[in-house]
């Protein structure tokens, strides 16, 4: 199966294409790993994983200061060093998300922005348990900012720099004669918005949507919207 683009199909049963991203998104708990680090920059690092998992499988609201200290290891003294407030943490449990699906496949300088974009999507559409956390502390950030406004700021400034980021593979796409030009603010948006559509239904089960369902509503979203007509096409299509 080629590198460019194509889908991981996982064969069971009656043969349909399944969503499997076990392995392509970092361990929170290794980030950093095998570099050398400060102790107080491991530590914010250790405290940042912890909360994030926490905060992703207990809820946000659930969890207290001394549940991240016994999780990470350190005192609620050293959180509160790093962290003044749990607003500040939050910030970087969601920029931390962020990071994690920047890090899957080189999301920030994409040497094939379609492959790249086609990865990207999929693992937002998958359901393995980072991509589970992932999406519980966006979806839990947005009902806090609809109606905290430091919420809706913290958010506002992690979401830019995600908007940023699929910009890049976008423009890059674009000079590469493979995505659409055009109205490209518009069109990161508007991919931004079907991606996160998806990504609640799909983590939230708040409809049955299968493997199959996600990956022709992506291949259809992005054949309508984003590619053009000379991107290299999928295997199998």
């Amino acid at each position: 199966m080629s590198q460019s683009g194509s889908l991981e199909r996982v064969k069971a049963g009656g043969g349909a294409a399944t969503l499997d991203y076990s392995s392509s998104l970092p361990d929170p708990a290794r980030a950093g790993a095998g570099a050398w680090m400060s102790k107080g920059t491991r530590n914010r690092q250790k405290i940042i994983a912890a909360a994030w998992e926490l905060y992703a499988d207990l809820g946000i609201d659930n969890v207290r200061t001394e549940d991240v200290a016994n999780a990470c290891g350190l005192s609620a003294s050293a959180i509160n060093y790093h962290f003044r407030t749990k607003t500040q943490l939050l910030q970087a449990a969601l920029r931390y998300s962020l990071d994690i699906i920047a890090s899957a496949r080189d999301l920030t300088e994409p040497a094939d922005p379609v492959a790249t974009l086609r990865h990207f999507a999929r693992i937002h559409a998958g359901v393995d348990v980072k991509v589970r956390r992932v999406w519980s502390i966006w979806i839990q950030s947005w009902a806090h900012a609809a109606a905290d406004e430091h919420t809706r700021l913290n958010l506002t400034a992690v979401y830019t720099e995600w908007l940023d980021m699929i910009t890049g593979v976008i423009l890059a796409g674009q000079r590469a004669g493979t995505i659409r030009t055009g109205n490209t603010v518009l069109m990161v948006k508007a991919l931004s918005i079907f991606i996160d559509g998806l990504g609640v239904a799909r983590s939230t089960q708040q409809m049955t949507v299968t493997d199959e369902e996600a990956l022709s509503m992506l291949e259809e979203y992005l054949d309508a919207h984003i590619l053009t007509s000379t991107h290299p096409q999928e295997e199998g299509t």
